[in-house]
């Protein structure tokens, strides 16, 4: 079980690739900062 949803995850994804921060989306969502990064990176070295 996951604890923050998919769509949530995806909601950041979309911030991010419009230049915002991991630390201003993770305010903004209430996602923890560490989660937040690691989805983020993840999915970029998962596209390379």
């Amino acid at each position: 079980m996951t604890r923050y949803t998919e769509s949530a995850i995806e909601n950041a994804r979309q911030l991010h690739d419009q230049g915002f921060g991991p630390r201003w989306i993770a305010r903004r969502l209430q996602i923890n900062e560490n989660t937040l990064r690691s989805a983020l990176y993840y999915q970029q070295r998962r596209r390379a």
